[in-house]
């Protein structure tokens, strides 16, 4: 796992124990997985991120406007669809 710039080598080595502690699919490759925007935004001002908040580098953060989109259109078909059921 890469150590990013807003990490010291004490806070990767706990995060690389910590991640080795967690259950199968919760573990991350990567530290920006957990990373908070505001965070990140801090952080980038200072010249301290070479990540993104939430993935991987070069991936949308998980907060992205068009994610969101498609989760609202996915519940409205879910919703559709089961209301069609019903009737």
């Amino acid at each position: 796992m890469k150590r990013r710039l807003c990490m010291s080598d004490e806070e990767h080595a706990a995060y690389v124990r910590a991640n080795h502690i967690v259950a199968g699919s919760h573990k991350v490759k990567d530290p920006c997985a957990d990373c908070l925007q505001a965070f990140s935004i801090e952080m980038r001002e200072a010249g301290l991120c070479d990540g993104r908040p939430g993935g991987m580098p070069g991936r949308r953060p998980a907060s992205s406007p068009t994610l969101m989109q498609q989760w609202r259109e996915a519940s409205r078909r879910y919703r559709q669809r089961h209301r069609e059921v019903a009737a």
